[in-house]
């Protein structure tokens, strides 16, 4: 495997992250023309509805870089499509424009797709190459994949302490440290909702924003069985929008305060996730306690990743951490070994 076909792909990586959320419930894509080791285009699905990257890295190739088309190479993130859909098939566009090589990292997973394009392009006269950076390349598109199954993609993010406590009883305290505080504020701003149990919205009164970084608050999603959550705590009492899920038929007083009736049973989490992708469009959903929250969600094996941080500190007593199990394949670190993250 050539080190350059890496190289180019994570540049095409780095191209389809821009994007964050805004793809919605298309998949994150990053597209590169290479002749003799120079990019002579490149670009990245910006927006939902918007011209895929393949069609983004064509149009940005200068004029007189047009005629090295026919000698160049394609990178792409992910398998091009071909139905004409909102932005015409980019398979189309690559046999018109006289590519003749393309490197892909992963497959389309859409059961419409899933390599048709690939054998498509390579009957048609193209040297396909496929698998590079494979594992990053899948995990780029883990949101894609989760929204294929009619559901959000699932972060779970909480810190714990040396001693395997989330927090107490008696009311709120800080785990985390700046930085990873600020990690966690990322997160949000990259997620369409957030969402927490009775307990975390009662004894810590949480704003759940995005106040220490850039970008816009997710809709804050309550799991309040009885709707008993005072209405003076915050989150009745701010201006963001919020669900509260809910078997109370009690209505809402606020339009922006919606209350949404559910049957809280064993079925609880697959049937919210489908309420919340079908009818509400939250294409990303950040679960930030509390530790019965999480442990039902991993429970319902409905979770994308964990985003765990660990602070050099002890409560000795409190709320227990999550308990994961062995449902995850591998972690990664960050943020001075304080950060692991756990994918399935």
């Amino acid at each position: 495997m050539s080190k350059n076909h890496e190289h180019y792909m994570r540049r095409c990586f780095a191209l389809a992250k821009s994007a964050g959320k805004k793809t919605r419930s298309n998949p994150n894509v990053g597209a590169l023309i290479v002749y003799n080791d120079r990019i002579i285009g490149e670009g990245y699905h910006k927006e939902y509805g918007n011209a895929h990257a393949e069609i983004e890295a064509l149009k940005n190739v200068r004029e007189s870089d047009k005629s090295l088309l026919t000698k160049s190479t394609m990178y792409v993130s992910l398998e091009p499509c071909r139905t004409v859909g909102k932005t015409g098939a980019c398979t189309d566009a690559i046999l018109k424009n006289g590519i003749k090589k393309l490197v892909v990292s992963v497959s389309d997973p859409n059961p419409d797709m899933m390599g048709s394009s690939l054998k498509l392009l390579k009957e048609r006269g193209i040297d396909v190459s496929k698998g590079i950076c494979e594992n990053e390349g899948r995990q780029l598109i883990a949101p894609f994949i989760a929204n294929l199954e009619s559901r959000p993609f699932v972060q779970i993010k909480y810190a714990q302490t040396t001693d395997n406590y989330i927090g107490s009883k008696q009311g709120r305290i800080s785990i985390s440290n700046k930085a990873c505080q600020i990690k966690g504020h990322q997160l949000r701003s990259q997620a369409d909702a957030i969402l927490v149990g009775y307990n975390t919205a009662f004894i810590d009164n949480p704003s759940l924003t995005t106040r220490l970084v850039p970008g816009e608050n997710p809709i804050r999603v309550i799991l309040d069985r009885d709707l008993s959550l005072p209405r003076t705590h915050t989150l009745w009492g701010d201006e963001n929008p919020t669900l509260f899920i809910t078997e109370s038929q009690q209505q809402s007083p606020d339009p922006i305060k919606k209350i949404v009736t559910v049957k809280f049973d064993d079925n609880l989490i697959p049937r919210l996730c489908r309420i919340l992708y079908s009818d509400y469009d939250i294409c990303r959903l950040l679960v930030e306690g509390g530790t019965k929250t999480i442990n039902t969600f991993i429970k319902s094996n409905i979770w994308d990743e964990i985003w765990q941080f660990k602070a050099n500190k002890q409560l000795y007593t409190g709320v227990r951490a999550p308990y994961l199990g062995k449902s995850y394949s591998y972690m990664k670190r960050f943020l001075d070994d304080n950060l692991y993250v756990y994918h399935k």
